[in-house]
């Protein structure tokens, strides 16, 4: 997830260099990809405890 934060901010700044962006979005694509990798995470954490809270099965 990390890999993917730094390219999107990567590609966003070379981007900008090329598209006329307005600065009102590029002010707010950092806030809307924390925002994503929240919502993953948040996902992630749920599913981690229902797989705790799951009974465990015999791999047979």
């Amino acid at each position: 997830m990390v890999s993917i934060g730094v390219a999107a901010a990567w590609g966003i700044q070379h981007a900008s260099k090329r598209i006329n962006f307005s600065d009102r979005l590029l002010r707010r694509l950092p806030l809307a990809s924390a925002g994503l990798v929240g919502v993953l995470g948040v996902i992630m954490l749920v599913q981690g405890f229902a797989d705790l809270a799951a009974p465990a099965t015999a791999l047979s």
